[in-house]
């Protein structure tokens, strides 16, 4: 009886390590069937294209469009920015928009945001080319029944002013 009392231990013993050793192993898994559709706004900071790469890349998410604020690189020159990125990175199927330029003076480190690493990428789209980017948000979100995250990843006046917009249903 003894050896048999062993055995059942030992068998137990084994089964339980190979639970704990089938656990370890990671399995691609979800907790959603689709992606989380998101706006990203951005003043394009070289920290929110990197940002904004990685949400790219990442299969959680679709952003719906970009627009670009007032900030570390001025609205037009950071939305072209944006679009060259985007055609670099495969993906310029989004819609890019350019905020208004705002009445205050621009950070010190504004040549640098706006230049450093673009001279190696495509040539970007004509300033004039981009949509206010009012029209962008609300245009992107009329599409939508789904919720819409907004990733704001710099200053929120493209979205102050697409919530007090004439007509807006956000408002």
């Amino acid at each position: 009886m003894g050896y048999r009392r062993r055995i059942a231990g030992l068998r137990l013993i084994a089964a339980c390590l190979a639970a704990a050793a089938l656990s370890f192993i990671a399995v691609p898994a979800s907790g959603h069937d689709v992606a989380t559709r998101v706006i990203i706004d951005t003043d394009a900071a070289l920290d929110d294209m990197r940002a904004i790469a990685l949400i790219l890349f990442d299969g959680h998410f679709e952003p719906l469009a970009i627009v670009t604020s007032d900030g570390s690189s001025a609205p037009a020159a950071g939305a072209a920015n944006v679009a060259r990125a985007l055609a670099f990175l495969g993906r310029s199927g989004i819609q890019v928009g350019a905020g208004r330029t705002l009445d205050a003076p621009a950070p010190p480190w504004r040549p640098m945001s706006e230049a450093m690493g673009w001279a190696d990428l495509p040539g970007a789209p004509a300033n004039d080319a981009f949509e206010p980017a009012v029209g962008t948000i609300l245009r992107a979100l009329g599409k939508e029944t789904t919720p819409v995250i907004y990733i704001c990843l710099g200053p929120m006046t493209n979205l102050a002013a697409a919530h007090c917009s004439p007509g807006s249903r956000y408002a």
